[in-house]
């Protein structure tokens, strides 16, 4: 947050998570050639956890060939610790639909589902070097 936004602030929180490794899919593309992202949340039955992490599991281990990057934490500070939160990196929007969970099945012990696609824009994103490496036109680009 810029000083500059402060004067349009009327609240903040803030959750940390830790990472799942045996529910991710570690990134087979640079992540700085990533288009489009999603953050999935996902409010589980707290009594349910263990069902729902059997049910991911499910839907992530047959595809961890196919999925380019599926990062999968749980909140674990500052919200609801039967909160999931995924986030997946794809070059295009389409490739969403390609080899992706099946979120049209029975979820167990889910409450609620919320799921946002987002298209960084280069010129409001602060990236380190690394993590631009090889895409550096489109996330450095020239100022006009």
């Amino acid at each position: 947050m810029r000083i500059e936004d402060s004067a349009y602030l009327t609240a903040s929180s803030q959750e940390y998570a830790e990472l799942l490794p045996d529910l991710s899919v570690p990134a087979k593309l640079p992540l700085g050639a990533a288009r489009r992202f999603s953050v999935t949340r996902i409010d589980v039955d707290p009594s349910q956890q263990r069902e729902f992490r059997e049910w991911l599991r499910g839907q992530v281990a047959p595809r961890t060939a196919v999925l380019p990057h599926l990062g999968t934490y749980r909140v674990i500070v500052g919200g609801s610790v039967s909160t999931f939160i995924l986030i997946e990196a794809r070059a295009s929007l389409a490739a969403f639909d390609r080899n992706r969970l099946d979120w049209d099945s029975v979820l167990p012990g889910v409450k609620s589902v919320t799921r946002n696609f987002f298209e960084p824009e280069p010129t409001m994103s602060r990236v380190t070097p690394e993590f631009a490496k090889g895409n550096e036109k489109f996330w450095f680009p020239p100022e006009h």
